[in-house]
């Protein structure tokens, strides 16, 4: 019996179309892999932007925090973030902060600060029954004084808006809050808040400006007393000075 040679053409034509054990992965598993790739890359990037953001934070709170340690005895104990002070001084010097932080000069946002803080010890005096509620008003009398304050220059802070008037050192020193009809001295704010704060005033002032600068100027003009509510000295009694943490500053 004979036997028939297969061609050698045939051999190579089928040893080619074959498809060998183990040549590689399909395609679904290479797409699954570079998937996964892509996935861990984006997880990585996030986390490290994240880190960076944390980082971020945490050097600014160093920065304004880090004086303290060289104003008094007390900060270089560990003790400098908290002052001990009354609501009152702490409300008038954000409300300048914030005023300035709005654009406004430092005489005017001394000034303003003062009356909001102010209003803001009259209501709670009136609330204790410390201080005795206004006089009411004719309904005539209402209307002649809302139509004398829609007359009157004005600048508008934590959703009040206080009275203003050239300040009577002249036309340089532009524009100051008012006070019952009354232009206010800058120089007696700036005084009051030096012995206040004493040798803490700067430390706090940074802070303040630090919280300030993370908020856009219309939340400021809108909600700058409920901010201030975050972070003010615990009440105490009427007269009786709290504890500010310029931590909770920071975090307003």
């Amino acid at each position: 019996m004979a036997i028939r040679k297969i061609p050698s053409s045939f051999m190579e034509n089928k040893s080619k179309s074959a498809p060998k054990a183990g040549a590689g992965p399909s395609r679904a598993r290479v797409k699954a892999k570079a998937k996964a790739k892509a996935k861990a890359k984006a997880k990585a990037k996030a986390k490290a932007k994240a880190k960076t953001k944390s980082v971020l934070q945490t050097t600014a709170q160093v920065r304004v925090l880090l004086p303290i340690a060289a104003s008094t005895s007390d900060a270089r104990a560990g003790k400098g973030e908290v002052v001990h002070i009354n609501r009152a001084p702490v409300l008038t010097l954000w409300i300048c902060v914030c005023m300035r932080r709005l654009g406004h000069p430092e005489a005017l946002a001394l000034t303003a600060a003062k009356v909001v803080a102010a209003w803001c010890a009259q209501a709670k005096g009136r609330s204790l029954g410390i201080f005795s509620p206004p006089e009411a008003k004719t309904p005539a009398q209402r209307q002649a004084a809302a139509e004398a304050r829609r007359l009157t220059p004005s600048v508008s802070i934590g959703g009040m808006t206080i009275p203003v008037a050239p300040s009577p050192a002249g036309d340089q020193a532009g524009l100051v809050a008012t006070s019952q009809g009354r232009p206010l001295d800058p120089a007696q704010v700036d005084r009051y808040l030096h012995s206040s704060f004493k040798e803490q005033l700067e430390a706090t002032r940074r802070a303040m400006e630090e919280a300030a600068s993370q908020h856009t100027t219309e939340e400021l003009r809108k909600s700058a007393i409920r901010i201030y509510e975050s972070f003010r000295p615990q009440w105490r009694g009427w007269g009786v000075k709290g504890e500010l943490n310029l931590r909770d500053i920071l975090t307003a």
